[in-house]
């Protein structure tokens, strides 16, 4: 989940694409207004939850991103946001925590999207929703194409999966994007990774 990535790399991304207009359409379709605790998974600079700050003020807003310069960048920007240096494969949270988990633009950083989905659905607590978006990158304005993703995330526990496409605009023109909201199908059966581990794991700094 970006962890290949060299602190140039990293800086270059949060100057060019930290406040990215696709990030605060996410926000608010997301509905973050009805979590108690936000998970940005991938979180870079921090934007989407800063955003969300100011659609929920009460809300505990998490951050966790697997580069030091992102979260770097993102403390300093300020907010009442908590962030922590983890990926999609061991995220940095208890079981059963977090009521709202946001992935923007980060499903293809993932490396095992099946495992990272199982590790999401750890952290949901009962009736916590999972929230992904993912836009098109090729710049000949298609709709992202998440078939396989989808059937990835289906397998790890989570159905329904709920798909829609929007639209926002970008500095060089409309931004599509798909976005995904997924729930866990069952509540009452514990993740893979809760029954086979046992425990929670802890928050790393």
């Amino acid at each position: 989940m970006g962890s290949h990535w060299d602190d140039a790399t990293a800086r270059w991304y949060a100057d060019n694409y930290g406040d990215w207009p696709t990030i605060t359409a996410v926000v608010e379709l997301a509905r973050v207004q009805d979590a108690a605790v936000v998970l940005d998974l991938g979180c870079g600079t921090g934007s989407a939850l800063r955003h969300a700050a100011t659609l929920n003020s009460d809300a505990r807003l998490i951050g966790v991103d697997p580069m030091r310069v992102m979260l770097q960048r993102a403390r300093g920007a300020g907010g009442p946001i908590e962030y922590r240096l983890g990926t999609a494969a061991e995220i940095p949270a208890e079981d059963a925590s977090v009521s709202l988990v946001l992935a923007i633009n980060t499903l293809h950083h993932w490396g095992d999207i099946e495992a990272g989905a199982a590790e999401v659905r750890r952290i949901l607590a009962p009736g916590g929703r999972l929230v992904i978006a993912d836009e098109d990158v090729t710049g000949e304005g298609r709709w992202p194409d998440l078939c396989a993703e989808i059937s990835q995330i289906r397998a790890a526990g989570f159905d329904p999966i709920q798909s829609s496409r929007h639209e926002t605009e970008g500095p060089d023109g409309v931004i599509r994007f798909v976005l995904l909201e997924a729930a866990v199908a069952d509540w009452g059966e514990s993740s893979p990774q809760s029954r086979e581990a046992g425990t929670t794991r802890g928050a790393a700094s």
